[in-house]
């Protein structure tokens, strides 16, 4: 069987959300109309750049975002592009009580199955971080895939749950952390790896706080991500390494997404850096990441 590659375009649309939930700028004016020109700008400017090159992409969006900027997510659905949850404010799962976490997943299906007339199937939780129970709210409120966990990049696995492990308490002998990880157990929803070197926030994107994410802050990284140099981490370059059926319980193919947000890539000069991605190519085929065939 030949050889291929599923590539998706995931747009997060954080715009004001990511900056009350995660990135330290809520009290910045400054920073919170950085958001609205996400809202307002880039994200029309991809939804352009999608239409023209006719690639549709799994956009997804705080349910503040959709509140914040209906005539905009409308664009987006009428377009025929998929719609998934990506919490409220982009609040951090592991920050939340489960009570917190489960408000904030139904307000956002909610918001999505109104938009939309259907119920979200995708989730990416905000900053990638998943709680104990994140997973558990996905399958009761209906999801069939989740682009979150790490485990595996270029092919899809099942989520799995449960790992337990010790960290490093220098007040106690070190016997008391000196144990391997507990491996969780796999679940019945799919996962589209998560990889950072596909995500194009925080190489330019300055983030104003210090700190752990889990704290209400982002760290400050500086990484060049490779969804600003296309070049040299096309996933093209793993279907050599890939034969199809590699997955056959979800996908069948070698599966790569993009992580985009309308702060960086609506931007001229990320754009321009994309289209080197956009090309076709055999062997690859652009899809949403709610392809039937990946996640039924």
């Amino acid at each position: 069987m030949a050889k291929e590659i599923l590539a998706t375009f995931g747009v997060d649309i954080d715009a004001v959300s990511g900056w009350l939930g995660s990135y330290g700028g809520a009290d910045s004016p400054s920073d919170i109309q950085r958001g609205v020109w996400a809202g307002e700008i880039g994200t029309v400017r991809l939804l352009k750049l999608f239409e023209r090159h006719k690639l549709k992409a799994s956009w997804f969006i705080p349910g503040h975002s959709i509140e914040t900027f209906p005539r905009q997510v409308q664009q987006i659905a009428a377009a025929g592009h998929e719609i998934g949850a990506h919490g409220y404010a982009h609040e951090n799962p592991v920050s939340m009580t489960p009570r917190q976490e489960e408000d904030v997943l139904e307000k956002s299906v909610e918001l999505i199955e109104r938009l939309t007339g259907r119920r979200p199937r995708g989730y990416v939780a905000p900053w990638w971080e998943m709680s104990s129970v994140t997973a558990e709210l996905l399958l009761k409120n209906g999801f069939r895939y989740d682009h979150s966990q790490a485990y595996r990049d270029f092919v899809p696995f099942y989520a799995r749950v449960g790992d337990r492990w010790d960290k490093v308490d220098y007040s106690k002998p070190a016997a008391e952390w000196m144990h391997p990880l507990d491996h969780g157990h796999e679940i019945d929803l799919v996962e589209i790896g998560a990889n950072w070197y596909l995500d194009d926030l925080l190489s330019p994107h300055p983030i104003v706080a210090e700190g752990r994410y889990r704290q209400g802050q982002a760290p400050r990284l500086k990484v060049r991500t490779a969804a600003l140099n296309p070049p040299k981490s096309d996933p093209q370059a793993a279907i050599p390494a890939f034969a199809s059926n590699v997955f056959v319980c979800c996908c069948r193919r070698v599966t790569s997404n993009t992580s985009l947000h309308p702060c960086q890539s609506g931007t001229e000069f990320p754009r321009r850096r994309q289209r080197p991605w956009r090309k076709s190519r055999p062997g690859r085929r652009w899809t949403r990441a709610n392809t039937p065939e990946q996640v039924d």
